[in-house]
């Protein structure tokens, strides 16, 4: 197949552009792959007229959508794969693939469009109305950018979507988790058209040997509200309490860095680094004696999962969203209820005393990777869903 694969790439680096980089070199094992990138930073730099047009290119962006046209005149895709379109394409740009009769697959990375900022995530709290097709709750926080006039602006384009039906006119949808499959079904999409297929990575070569002797415990992520970052601190607060053992690493970037630094200074033994990808992740994550994911939102997936059990390190993850498809505790590692700093204070404590246990939790993990994380298999289940969304292009033709 010749798959056009479209992708707005965010101002930070993240989990969706490593996966969207697996997806290319993955399917380009099989098919013709074509990547066309729109940039988040190309409207951060953009002048002050052009910046005046923003808001209604997030409807019909002209540039945008030459970009594609060109492409799919140039490229002629059998198939579209879109993994983000906002805020540098437009929502035309559906509009325009589904015109030129162009089977479509949405893979669903965050809540969008059920959610304008993609997290359903307001003020420290969930916001679920979106899955409703209500988005007042965020508009009246601010949740997009922090403002009311910018999250109003982009809730009445995916309302928009909405109104014209072409959400549901998206033939397939991929979801990462059986979790995330579960909450868009709970926001309409048909069953059928939906289906889970978790994220991979490239599987490395497995350690020769694994050492059980680190004391630090990492976490690489978005440094946000809704990653946890307040639990993080609060839980190594009140070990550093109680405790002399143990070492935190915290690595990545986001808009609560100021707050972090602020924090990091009244602790003794935490430690932020920044951002960290690449070679210095995985050499971060092979130091460490477990990986932490405190989020308290509902997380998709959580892409370093698949990181550390790769390196065999066990998972200290929060009992929410797609962490609940690949984090077994007793088994591959820890969980704890979002957002309970007590509880995960006891368990950093649990893994010091038994890091024997932590290697074989670890294992396990690097054992369920193995199984499961195979990129055929992964391929298999991309093509089937092509598939079915070539044949329900195909139905709709001969419909009378």
């Amino acid at each position: 197949m010749r798959i056009l694969q479209i992708f707005n790439r965010y101002l930070e680096r993240g989990g969706e552009e490593v996966f969207v980089e697996f997806t290319t070199r993955e399917l380009s094992r099989r098919h013709i792959v074509h990547n066309l990138t729109f940039r988040s930073r190309d409207w951060v730099e953009a002048g002050v007229f052009e910046k005046a047009l923003h808001p209604f290119w997030m409807f019909w962006n002209p540039r945008s959508l030459r970009q594609l046209r060109d492409d799919i005149d140039s490229f002629r895709p059998d198939i579209v794969l879109i993994h983000n379109i906002f805020p540098a394409g437009s929502l035309q740009c559906y509009q325009e693939i589904m015109d030129r009769g162009i089977p479509l697959i949405q893979y669903i990375h965050n809540f969008r469009p059920f959610s304008v900022n993609g997290y359903c995530w307001v003020n420290g709290r969930l916001a679920r109305d979106g899955l409703n097709d209500r988005y007042w709750d965020e508009i009246a926080n601010g949740s997009w950018q922090n403002s009311r006039i910018k999250t109003f602006w982009f809730a009445a384009v995916l309302k928009t979507g909405h109104l014209l039906g072409i959400w549901d006119s998206v033939p397939q949808w991929i979801a990462v988790s059986e979790f995330m499959r579960g909450k868009f079904i709970s926001a309409g999409i048909e069953p059928e058209k939906i289906t889970t297929l978790r994220h991979l990575i490239s599987v490395s070569k497995r350690p020769e040997a694994i050492s059980s002797e680190s004391d630090v415990f990492v976490y690489i992520g978005r440094i946000s509200n809704e990653k946890g970052l307040g639990v993080l601190i609060e839980a190594w607060r009140a070990h550093e309490g109680s405790r002399n053992d143990g070492r935190l690493v915290i690595a990545g970037s986001g808009p609560l860095v100021p707050w972090l630094e602020e924090e990091i200074l009244s602790l003794r033994r935490a430690e932020y680094i920044g951002f960290a990808s690449g070679e210095e992740t995985r050499k971060l994550i092979a130091s460490s004696l477990a990986v932490i994911i405190p989020s308290v939102w509902w997380e998709p997936l959580g892409l370093v999962v698949f990181e550390a059990y790769d390196q065999c390190k066990p998972v200290m993850a929060a009992e929410t969203g797609g962490l609940l498809d690949t984090v077994w505790h007793g088994k591959t590692g820890w969980q704890h209820p979002p957002g309970n700093c007590a509880i995960l204070s006891e368990q950093l404590a649990e893994v010091l005393d038994n890091k024997a246990e932590a290697a074989t939790r670890g294992l396990a993990g690097r054992e369920w990777l193995e199984k499961n994380g195979n990129p055929e298999a992964w391929l298999d289940g991309f093509d089937r869903i092509a598939m079915r969304a070539l044949h329900r292009h195909d139905d709709r033709k001969i419909e009378p």
